[in-house]
């Protein structure tokens, strides 16, 4: 469905121009361009359909400003694919107006492991000679791009994929569950895998971690190129298809949803792969989720913290896990959890948004940051590594005391 805008004729005409759309679209609340929100995507989607308009590089520009937050989409009456849509609407500029090089460089990576997997050691001497420590982590010595204001993680030695075994076996398994790292947590955030395989293990799940996976396919989709996301969907879920698994566990809400949701559709025109895909999709568990469903492995240590949590887009109105992962944190002894005025509201990352429109991407930002500073918690949680790194990022630079962590690292510090 995404390979052509004209499929999306019907519920493009379906869009009322109510305006539900802007009350809550975080990039029309700083710039207020009709342009950037869904409505005024939609229709410029029917100006391409209609040919009223080319696709230029400027309509390239203007399909991805766009969060994909999927907030349009709770809040539209009519019931239009919003997102969807604009996923089209990119995929259809593309061809006429190609993408910038600093995008074209992203989708070439993410489509091919091998090179993220060898660049990742040069990456991480790139960053101790072009930034400075700062923070914790690393600031730019020189913009290249990038905001200089805010901390950059620093890059691992080694992913966490090379780093682990293909099965973890606890002495007694009464599951197999397959993990799905993910980008952010292979090659970001190991720990964050690390803590996810622990909390399983504790489970008596025994974790297969196929070495072969790569980016889900998401960014690329994203960006307007369903033919290399299709590969790449394809590719997953005959490797994932094949383990005989019990579950198959996420731990990034985007990755989860392109398990259950965009998988199915990328693949409908095979019906072996579209069959598996429906297969593996009603597996597809956040981790939390996951945890919240097996038994507690017993007695947790206490953590005396002040902890908040926010809640990612495409783990709240994507994967709809709602307040599992509050429950779990507030289960742990010690904690005294201090809730955000508004969990839900995005935080501006959006993967690779926050580099190519950092200011905006900042804007949008502020207000969630005061409302993690009035909370007066130390620690931030939350169970996507894009938000986190947008999240720790901006809120290091503003020199905020606290630290930022996965629910997964959060609940494994109390899982003896």
């Amino acid at each position: 469905m995404y390979d052509d805008l004209a499929d999306f004729t019907a519920d493009i005409k379906k869009c009322m121009r109510c305006g539900n759309c802007q009350a809550v679209c975080p990039v029309y609340g700083v710039t207020r361009a009709e342009a950037d929100v869904a409505r005024g995507k939609l229709q410029l989607g029917r100006a391409l359909l209609e040919g009223r308009l080319e696709p230029t590089p400027r309509l390239s520009a203007l399909s991805q400003r766009c969060l994909l937050c999927l907030a349009c989409l709770d809040a539209c009456p009519s019931g239009v694919a919003t997102c969807a849509g604009i996923v089209a609407l990119r995929a259809a500029a593309r061809k006429g107006g190609g993408l910038p090089l600093a995008r074209r460089m992203l989708l070439a990576g993410l489509a091919r492991k091998p090179w993220l997997d060898r660049g990742l050691p040069v990456a991480r001497r790139a960053q101790k000679a072009a930034f400075h420590p700062a923070g914790g982590g690393y600031r730019p010595r020189f913009p290249l791009g990038l905001d200089v204001r805010r901390i950059y993680p620093a890059l691992p030695a080694r992913t966490f994929l090379a780093g682990i075994r293909d099965l973890v076996q606890p002495p007694r398994a009464d599951l197999r569950v397959a993990f799905f790292a993910g980008c952010m947590a292979n090659y970001v955030y190991p720990g964050t895998g690390e803590a996810v395989v622990k909390l399983l293990a504790s489970r008596r799940a025994g974790v297969v971690l196929p070495a072969a996976q790569h980016c889900c396919g998401y960014p690329l989709l994203a960006l307007g190129d369903p033919a290399t996301a299709r590969a790449m969907a394809a590719s997953h879920v005959a490797m994932f298809h094949r383990l005989g698994v019990d579950f198959l566990v996420t731990a990034c809400g985007t990755c989860g949803e392109a398990w259950r949701e965009h998988y199915p559709e990328l693949l409908r025109d095979d019906q072996e792969l579209y069959d598996r895909s429906l297969a593996l999709a009603t597996k597809v568990r956040d981790i939390a989720s996951l945890l919240a469903e097996l038994p507690a492995p017993g007695a947790m240590l206490p953590l005396p913290w002040r902890v908040t949590y926010h809640q990612a887009c495409h783990l709240g109105r994507g994967m709809r896990v709602g307040d599992i992962p509050v429950d779990l944190i507030k289960a742990v002894p010690g904690i005294d959890f201090a809730p955000l005025a508004d969990p839900g509201r995005c935080c501006g990352g959006a993967g690779s948004f926050q580099l190519f429109y950092s200011e905006l991407s900042r804007a949008i930002a502020a207000p969630k940051l005061a409302d993690i500073r009035n909370t007066g918690a130390t620690v931030l949680v939350t169970g996507c590594g894009a938000c986190r790194n947008q999240l720790e990022g901006l809120l290091a630079g503003e020199g905020w005391p606290g630290r930022v962590m996965h629910t997964a690292e959060l609940l494994a510090l109390t899982t003896p």
